[in-house]
């Protein structure tokens, strides 16, 4: 999972961060994270010893750049719930993708997601501190809180599915992606009344992004 805040504002953040009714919920439920989730199942988030790493790490004055390596090793069997850390009902699996991390400085974000071969269909999970979330295409625009709204462009070789709620505190969306694709997704953070009409293409490797202001 992941927080993400943007001149000093949260964006992206967790279902329920700080209620006390999520506290349960935070330890037991992807629902609640920023987190991927394969056929609707949860991935354990307590498997020992630890199956993620950062593979790799650069930093210049223009940009930072992260690799994420994620096994997936067991996956919580539909209909049953966890009841501590060492009840769980999982079936074990062997899954494994990498979260490339690209933060191009001052303010765009890209996560590019590869997966192993699986027949598991990918299912994203955002949470955002946002009033309300519109639709176009393949993006979702976020209208935040306190001053700061959130562009998210899905780039794909299959058109995501979008489908938005509530849970607890939060504004969440929900994309879904077929078994294996690979998944480009541009963060795009901007003031109120400042969208600056990026136009996102991910063509043989080559990702390039035009905007204006």
């Amino acid at each position: 999972s992941f927080f993400m805040y943007w001149r000093d504002v949260p964006l992206v953040t967790e279902a329920g961060r700080g209620l006390n009714e999520a506290a349960a919920l935070l330890d037991s439920n992807g629902k609640v994270h920023n987190i991927i989730r394969f056929d609707g199942r949860d991935p354990l988030q307590y498997v020992w010893p630890c199956r993620q790493g950062m593979a790799a790490f650069a930093a210049t004055d223009a940009l930072e750049y992260a690799v994420l390596d994620c096994r997936v090793e067991q996956l919580l069997i539909p209909g049953r719930r966890p009841r501590g850390h060492g009840d769980l009902d999982a079936e074990r699996v062997n899954l494994r993708y990498y979260r490339h991390i690209l933060f191009l400085k001052p303010d765009m974000f890209v996560l590019y997601d590869v997966f192993s071969p699986s027949a598991y269909e990918a299912e994203f999970r955002l949470h955002c501190l946002a009033e309300s979330v519109e639709f176009t295409g393949n993006r979702a625009v976020f209208t935040g809180r306190y001053g700061a709204d959130l562009e998210v462009a899905v780039l794909s070789q299959a058109a995501p599915s979008f489908s938005t709620t509530r849970v607890l505190d939060t504004c969440s969306v929900e994309f879904r992606q077929s078994p294996g694709t690979p998944v480009l997704t541009v963060l795009l953070p901007f003031a109120h009344g400042e969208r600056r009409e990026a136009d996102c293409a991910f063509d043989g490797g080559l990702l390039t992004i035009r905007w204006q202001g």
